[in-house]
């Protein structure tokens, strides 16, 4: 297995429990508002952000 494969089956392992369990709680507390928005919003926000630029 090269180092791709390995990396994409540790990926893999993770994300099944990333949202519950430790390995996810930084994101999850840091991104809270964004994970709490509306995706319409969201997305309306980001691109006026990005007209901005």
């Amino acid at each position: 297995m090269n180092a791709k494969d390995n990396s994409r089956t540790s990926f893999d392992r993770q994300a099944a429990a990333y949202d519950i369990d430790r390995n996810g709680s930084h994101a999850r507390t840091v991104y809270r508002p964004v994970l709490d928005m509306d995706p319409e919003q969201f997305y309306r926000e980001e691109a006026a952000s990005q007209a901005s630029c």
